[in-house]
């Protein structure tokens, strides 16, 4: 699910809801592009997988690489289902200390993403 701006109230893309407001939501379907925010310490090509960091934010994806003992054949585990894809380059590893690099509401991070 992807936050709406609460243009009901007359506030854009910018505006912050409060906490314990109603948040309008919206479910994409596959092939739908939306515009999400990318997490801080991110830097992503066109066309890289993205999945939640689970605070809302996307992130590149990442598969673990898992050994299976005694076997020398490895596998990969793919912990965390992919979102999307994106449409755009996109670097936001400018500041991976914690701090937002793009605003309250990652104004520069951005990044439009195909849903898978």
């Amino acid at each position: 699910m992807f936050a709406l701006e609460d243009e009901l109230q007359g506030n854009g893309i910018d505006t912050a809801y409060a906490s314990g407001d109603k948040v309008q939501c919206w479910i994409p379907n596959r092939g739908d592009v939306v515009l999400a925010i990318l997490a801080d310490g991110q830097s992503v090509g066109e066309g890289d997988f993205l999945e939640s960091n689970g605070a809302g934010y996307l992130r590149a994806h990442t598969v673990e690489e898992v050994s299976s003992g005694e076997q020398v054949d490895e596998f990969k585990l793919y912990v965390h289902p992919l979102v999307g894809v994106s449409l755009e380059e996109m670097d936001a590893s400018a500041d991976s200390s914690g701090q937002d690099v793009g605003g309250g509401l990652g104004v520069n991070k951005r990044i439009k993403v195909r849903i898978l």
